[in-house]
């Protein structure tokens, strides 16, 4: 393809027509042969030769030169004549594609005909919008920043309107507005100090957070000026600068309770929070937070937070598997096979339930059965494979199969040490784990004389990843032990 017809297929004309679905297109097409919203003949029928090469756009018969003596027969070819034509083609489809996202917002049609009859100086209509506008917003439970940026528009349309009928102000009360407009800067406030320290923390990009213990004394002060989405926007921010089982207990009941009070994307943002803490206590091998998280994944699912245009994420759904069987939750690990299998991806499917159900015959104890199901799974990502290596090396501890366990183990810290997308502290957090699982089966194997209770009291000071299974298996060995004697009895000084 010659390279003017390259910069043609790749223009922004082109990508704009390709990014439209079927049904989008055909609404285009009643669009562009409106007269309302488009008068240049030339224009239309432009876009009629270029649809027939929807999606793809590609094709001998797609080029400049073919598409002009289409629209033009006998005609030679002119370059500016097709530059001015893609123009005007695409400020119409710009022109759609805003049109099509105003018409889906009930909102903001009602705030443009609101504003429509303020211009107008219709008093009895403004003031009939306006209290439609406003009943529909409060049916509505959702209490989230968005609502009390809607709230503050109406107050303003409101207050416009009343000083066009008094115009000395006296009976015009602005505190709705104050309120509403308080809420809504808050809000955003806390969500993108939030989005600062993630980054600060991920990306060792420096914000300035100074201001946050100034908003927090404020909103506190405030009693959160009776809004529980502005309280749990609060907490939310409290966990993740002051991380506190309190704090977290709290913000996890109030949000439990008012979990209608935020669209769907901001509710999962702030459970995603919860199951942050959960990730970090979990780590310590001291605590215990399995049955927090297995809770939160149950009411992220029954809120429909975990399932978007009717697919189950693989990795959120093998995430909450796992978490289920964490907590000793069997059931429900089965209940998520059973009834969420067929929302996976049809490509990622398989892989994804072979490794359910190994974790689930792992958690059975039953190891062979385990073994066939990763025998069939592909690793398309780092996530799968690292899971594997998890499944394989407790698979192998628990049959005793030495061999096949070090073998594990050495491509285990090879995968781990190649694997740049990981972050140092999360390749810390697995080679400890590899560290003392390799410490206990030489234990198990009598090839270590070293005390299994000394081990266990090391993981118990040391950030693991999958420090519970470490911990149940150090108890296994202390019961067998000699050693274990001690623990249970009077302290019996070593012989050097």
């Amino acid at each position: 393809m010659p390279e003017n017809e390259k910069s043609f297929a790749g223009s922004s004309l082109i990508t704009f027509l390709s990014s439209l679905e079927k049904s989008e297109l055909r609404e285009f097409d009643k669009f562009i042969h409106s007269p309302f919203h488009n008068n240049r003949s030339d224009v239309s029928r432009y876009f009629d030769v270029l649809k027939k090469f929807h999606p793809q756009f590609t094709g001998s018969e797609f080029s400049k030169q073919h598409i002009f003596s289409l629209l033009y027969p006998g005609t030679s070819y002119k370059d500016d004549v097709l530059r001015r034509l893609s123009s005007n083609l695409l400020k119409a489809g710009e022109e759609f594609g805003a049109y099509i996202t105003f018409r889906k917002d009930k909102f903001a049609y009602n705030k443009s005909l609101s504003a429509y009859y303020l211009s107008k100086s219709s008093q009895k209509l403004l003031a009939r919008q306006i209290n439609k506008t406003e009943s529909d917003l409060l049916a509505s439970p959702c209490r989230d920043a968005a609502f009390f940026l809607n709230m503050s528009f109406l107050e303003e349309y409101r207050r416009l309107g009343s000083v066009r009928k008094d115009s000395s102000g006296r009976k015009i009360d602005v505190q709705d507005q104050i309120d509403s407009t308080w809420k809504f800067a808050a809000i955003t406030l806390f969500r993108l100090y939030k989005t600062a320290s993630e980054h600060s923390r991920q990306f060792d990009t420096a914000y300035n957070l100074n201001n946050l213990e100034l908003l927090f004394g404020l909103i506190e002060r405030t009693g959160f000026m009776g809004s529980k989405a502005l309280e749990i926007w609060y907490l939310v921010m409290k966990l993740q600068s002051n991380p506190d089982d309190n704090t977290f207990h709290r913000l996890k009941k109030t949000i439990t309770a008012n979990s209608n009070l935020f669209e769907p994307v901001e509710g999962f943002i702030i459970y995603v929070s919860l199951l942050g803490y959960c990730y970090e206590k979990n780590i310590l091998p001291s605590e215990n937070f399995h049955v927090e998280e297995y809770e939160i994944i149950r009411e992220m699912l029954a809120g429909g937070l975990l399932i978007q245009d009717n697919v189950f994420h693989p990795e959120w759904f093998i995430y909450a598997v796992i978490t289920s069987l964490r907590a000793g939750k069997m059931k429900f690990a089965g209940e998520l096979l059973s009834d969420y299998a067929k929302l996976l991806p049809p490509g990622d499917s398989d892989n994804v339930l072979e490794h359910a159900f190994a974790e689930i015959e792992i958690e059975k104890g039953n190891y062979n059965k385990a073994l066939k199901h990763l025998a069939v799974s592909k690793y398309n990502n780092i996530a799968e494979k690292l899971r594997a290596k998890h499944m394989y090396l407790k698979i192998y501890y628990e049959q005793g199969l030495s061999e096949q366990f070090f073998y594990s183990i050495d491509s285990f810290k090879h995968l781990i040490k190649n694997e740049v997308s990981l972050s140092k502290g999360t390749k810390q957090l697995r080679e400890n784990f590899i560290k003392y699982a390799v410490k206990l089966f030489r234990i198990k194997l009598n090839e270590s004389a070293e005390d299994p209770g000394a081990v266990k009291k090391e993981i118990l000071k040391t950030p693991i990843m999958g420090n519970k299974w470490l911990l149940k298996k150090a108890d296994e060995l202390l019961s067998k032990h000699p050693a274990a004697k001690v623990s249970r009895g009077k302290h019996i000084p070593r012989k050097n």
